[in-house]
């Protein structure tokens, strides 16, 4: 469950905002016998900001906040009362090939640790890539 907004700033600067409930349920799973019950709630807030750098150039820098609460019963379960916490943030480029494809260059950082955790763990991604709309 979620919505998202997108706010146009200038003409050449856009603003989205985001955010995401979700609950996943694996109580009834038979992998209970193995203390590992993976139910949870998250919580998922995003903001990002598109600017034109030119007619077929976008730079895009976003930040996301997530936490996942694990509703485990299960005190011998490693989520037991063990909440996470993450916090991304990317920069984009796009270059539009045409009016439906971009080709995409990216750079995320991501940083996640569970309340039990003294160190988080830390998370680089590059990619690039194509994105094509029928």
């Amino acid at each position: 469950l979620g919505t998202h907004f997108a706010i146009e700033l200038t003409e050449d600067i856009e603003l989205f905002l985001g955010y995401h409930f979700e609950v996943g349920n694996a109580r009834n799973q038979r992998s209970i016998a193995l203390n590992d019950d993976a139910s949870y709630q998250t919580h998922y807030a995003s903001i990002e900001i598109e600017t034109k750098l030119s007619e077929k150039i976008k730079l895009a820098v976003d930040f996301d906040f997530e936490k996942n609460c694990y509703t485990t019963m299960n005190r011998l379960d490693e989520h037991f009362g063990n909440p996470e916490e993450i916090f991304l943030g990317g920069i984009e480029l796009r270059y539009a090939l045409s009016k439906e494809s971009l080709v995409t260059l990216g750079l995320e950082h991501g940083n996640r640790q569970k309340r039990n955790e003294f160190i988080g763990f830390h998370n680089n991604n590059l990619w690039l890539g194509i994105s094509h709309n029928f």
